[in-house]
């Protein structure tokens, strides 16, 4: 069930909803996170579903843009006045079951006074806000992902057993796992291991003593081996500006906050996309729930 449920107006801060989920689903796990973007299914009752969330909620980030105030219907009526409003309905019962309740403002917005909000809402006026800024946006969500770990406290791993997992794995050897900073910057570099990740000291170790006889497996039980080595490219430091300006025609919402992002050192990239071939290997050394292929077949597909 989720933890954390985030609330916003898609006219007033739709992009930067999507960004937030997107990096709270990272980091705590999407079971864990509600929004309204992709997680109603066709037909099912609004209310109903928001009602069954808001049961598990802990804490909710309200995000607060610009127009969040004043957007109006084509009558020119406040939506935060109508009593059918979701964003102000999804407000007012989680400050009524006293829920842990941050508003969050984006896109240089302030936050609203009593006197400008509805009775129902007005209390959410004396809550703490937090603000994220477009110049300082990737450290602002850093610091706010650490305010939310505090309060929802860490996340239970699901246990595993790594003897009864690896049992008929397929050995994979990981080439390109090493992180090696340098003169010419950043440089995933290659490691060849058979049967697992070993950091360079343990492979020393391991090769400095003497090899050990083994009994001999039957060749049927014996695990196929994967290679794994994608072909990188090579990415100069630099700057851009990442997403839209809001003036421009035909842009898509997803392409807000615009901001600037700087690298400061070189890194290499897989110049190709991952596919599923690649990631299953990585799945499965790791332990990992493969990912669904949604019936387009696997392999070499991106």
């Amino acid at each position: 069930m989720s933890s954390i449920f985030i609330n916003y107006r898609r006219d007033d801060s739709s992009g930067y909803a999507i960004h937030l989920y997107d990096r709270l689903a990272d980091c705590f796990g999407r079971d864990h996170i509600f929004m309204d973007l992709d997680q109603i299914a066709p037909g099912d009752d609004f209310h109903d579903v928001i009602n069954e969330k808001l049961k598990s909620v802990q804490v909710a980030v309200v995000l607060i843009g610009k127009r969040w105030l004043n957007i109006s219907d084509a009558n020119g009526q406040r939506r935060l006045d109508h009593p059918d409003d979701w964003v102000g309905l999804e407000i007012a019962v989680l400050l009524e079951r006293n829920i842990r309740v941050i508003p969050v403002l984006v896109g240089g917005a302030v936050m609203p006074k009593s006197t400008e909000l509805p009775d129902c809402l007005a209390s959410l006026s004396r809550r703490n806000a937090y603000e994220i800024s477009d110049q300082r946006y990737h450290a602002d969500v850093g610091k706010l992902i650490e305010v939310l770990e505090k309060i929802i406290g860490a996340q239970p791993q699901p246990p595993f057993s790594p003897q009864s997992q690896e049992k008929n794995l397929p050995k994979i050897r990981i080439l390109r796992i090493a992180t090696i900073f340098g003169v010419t910057g950043l440089f995933i570099a290659i490691i060849v291991v058979s049967s697992g990740i070993l950091s360079t000291a343990s492979r020393q170790s391991a090769e400095a003593e003497p090899e050990k006889s083994v009994t001999a497996q039957p060749v049927s039980e014996e695990p196929e081996e994967i290679v794994i080595e994608p072909k990188m490219v090579r990415i100069p430091a630099g700057t851009f500006l990442m997403g839209s300006p809001e003036s421009e025609i035909g842009r898509n919402f997803t392409e807000s906050p615009q901001h600037e992002v700087s690298i400061g050192y070189a890194f290499e990239i897989g110049k190709y996309e991952v596919t599923f071939e690649e990631y299953d290997a990585f799945a499965q050394s790791t332990f990992r729930k493969l990912p669904d292929d949604n019936g387009w077949g696997r392999g070499n597909r991106p």
